[in-house]
């Protein structure tokens, strides 16, 4: 049988147009005049397969890849509480090997997996005076994310507490006035 890159020979034809074969492998054909065959090809196809992985959410999707025809990956198409998308990974909690909408050129086929970024918290307070008590309160993406605050007036920056959760009551130092 003849071989050629990327393609699987399915047999011969009578004529160099032709995409299913008349003669087959293995087989015989009667021959009482000059005759030319032709090889019929196959192109080989590979699967690319999304799966949401363990913390995701979303339903198992699949892409076919043709051989050196380059395919455009899936986009964002898995959810995560707290997370957002940002890319693919060879493996379920593996680093990124893709971004999303890539190219993808490999001849092979391969399963692919998101992989998350943590959605930003949010932090608010209310105006208050310095030398009195305020409440900061962090409106978190995820229960169980922990954030380290820190602030910067003016010239002035310091760490406030670290590890906190939902809220933090913090009272801004008098020395602050100082960088009005």
């Amino acid at each position: 049988a003849p071989s050629r890159a990327g393609h699987v020979f399915r047999g011969w034809a009578l004529s160099s147009s032709a995409s299913d074969p008349s003669y087959y492998p293995g087989g015989s054909i009667s021959v009482t005049s000059q005759t030319t065959l032709y090889a019929v090809w196959r192109v080989i196809t590979y699967t690319i397969t999304y799966r949401p992985g363990t913390d995701g959410s979303g339903t198992v999707a699949t892409d076919t890849k043709t051989y050196n025809v380059p395919l455009t990956l899936k986009g964002a198409i898995f959810s995560r509480t707290g997370y957002t998308q940002t890319g693919w990974a060879a493996s379920d909690g593996g680093a990124q090997a893709y971004a999303l909408s890539a190219s993808y050129t490999a001849n092979a086929s391969i399963t692919l997996y998101p992989v998350w970024t943590a959605t930003k918290s949010t932090v608010s307070t209310t105006n208050g005076t310095l030398g009195t008590a305020q409440t900061i309160t962090i409106t978190r993406y995820n229960t169980s994310f922990t954030h380290t605050l820190t602030f910067k007036y003016g010239n002035a920056t310091g760490t406030i507490a670290t590890s906190v959760g939902a809220s933090y009551s913090w009272t801004p130092p008098t020395s602050l006035a100082d960088q009005f």
